[in-house]
């Protein structure tokens, strides 16, 4: 894992806060507007962290605000007569960049069963999944997102992906990539990858503007023929693959020897057919042989990995989605943050869906991994929710940096304490 050189940049603590930056508030008849703040973060190599930085942002009507310089505020306001967004002692950073997690499932906050473990957990969300969703729910959970520094959002969707894209219509912060999952045992029908008419009108607007793939659900949930095409189909189009892997015990019992309560679950269920067989690998064994891994593959949680999966994933370059916020609230464990990273395991963070987790903060998230790995430095660890989200997703050449030619998402951390 490249690391950038340590600072003096101090650890925010739990309870410092992140806000979006919103420069969409600023008429466009002003042309630009100046962020200032105390310390810019840039999470470039050539201009590191900028003491009384300014970052200024070009405003046009109808378009996005675009970063035009990033430097010191005094020298940019000596060349422009411009209007302000003073951040004062706050540090300036690029926009968070959550990597994994469920809109459509925010209604369901506090409904479901947690801390006894994976089964019981999707035991209790599964009846839920029928009810309607209400668009407040998935409103105030992208006004939480915003509020809280979030500017993207890669969101495992299932139908209700158009009500979300249609959310965004009034207010488009934060953005949302669309990861659409896969799942069922039935096998794919045909070499064709639009195999719901509910995507096909979201995969022909974003498509283009690189804010849509496909993803598979689970090993556990999903024929290996479908999860195959849609790997295949990713990197044709050069986007990510994204799978829930390894995150709870009862997974691996399944796989391994079709022990557990997840498999007892899905046979009474009728949702495991009558011709799965377990496998004898663990989950992240069972992906490598299907072909699953690889650059493109986000596999999000890997809570139960051995040594020999850890060197897997280092291998075959798959970057993971740290969930640590949701693990604990199911009760399925801590993923080993220290063994992936040590590894060179390319991470990122993730706050998973309302059903299971408190919050969708985060740099709570960020405390978490922490906890594990306290030798952090606090650029490693904000990386993880911006470059390495921003190149795991793609979308780095308007993510995950403060750069000119960038959309101008940024955010504001107050808060800061001394490193411990």
């Amino acid at each position: 894992m490249n690391k950038y050189s340590q600072t003096n940049t101090p650890w925010p603590q739990r309870e410092c806060s992140a806000r979006a930056v919103d420069c969409e508030s600023i008429p466009a008849s002003h042309r630009r507007v100046l962020v200032r703040a105390a310390q810019v973060m840039t999470m470039t190599r050539a201009q590191g962290t900028i003491a009384q930085g300014g970052v200024l942002v070009g405003l046009e009507a109808g378009k996005p605000p675009v970063i035009e310089a990033v430097g010191r505020a005094d020298e940019l306001l000596a060349r422009y007569d411009l209007p302000v967004i003073d951040g004062k002692d706050a540090l300036l950073i690029p926009g968070l960049i959550n990597c994994h997690t469920h809109l459509e499932l925010s209604h369901l906050a506090d409904r479901t069963c947690p801390g006894k473990g994976f089964t019981p957990w999707a035991v209790s969300l599964h009846p839920l999944m029928q009810e309607p969703v209400p668009p407040e729910a998935m409103r105030h959970a992208l006004a939480r997102m915003r509020e809280t520094g979030t500017v993207l959002a890669a969101d495992m969707s299932g139908y209700q992906a158009p009500l979300l894209a249609a959310l965004l219509e009034d207010d488009p912060l934060p953005d949302v990539f669309f990861l659409v999952q896969r799942m069922g045992f039935a096998p794919p029908k045909g070499a064709s990858l639009r195999p719901y008419a509910f995507a096909r009108g979201l995969e022909d607007r974003y498509l283009p503007v690189h804010r849509f793939s496909y993803a598979g659900h689970a090993l556990y949930s999903t024929h290996p023929a479908t999860l195959q095409q849609t790997k295949r189909w990713c990197e044709t189009h050069n986007l990510p693959f994204a799978l829930h892997l390894a995150e709870s015990l009862d997974e691996v019992a399944l796989l391994r020897d079709g022990s557990g309560p997840l498999t007892a679950a899905l046979k009474g269920s009728g949702l495991l057919p009558a011709w799965f067989a377990p496998v004898g690998k663990t989950p992240v064994a069972y992906a490598h042989e299907l072909g699953l891994l690889g650059p493109r593959t986000l596999a999000v949680h890997c809570v139960h990995v051995d040594a020999q999966d850890v060197a897997l994933l280092a291998a075959t370059g798959t970057s993971v989605c740290l969930c640590p916020g949701s693990n604990a609230c199911i009760g399925v464990g801590a993923p080993p943050v220290r063994a992936l990273y040590e590894a060179g395991v390319t991470l990122c963070l993730g706050t998973d869906g309302l059903s299971s987790n408190n919050d969708l903060d985060l740099l709570h998230e960020l405390h978490l991994v922490r906890q594990h790995l306290p030798c952090l430095d606090v650029e490693q660890g904000l990386r993880m929710v911006t470059t390495n989200a921003a190149r795991i997703l793609g979308v780095a050449a308007d993510y995950g940096s403060l750069e000119p030619g960038k959309k101008a998402c940024m955010a504001l951390l107050n808060g800061l304490c001394d490193r411990s």
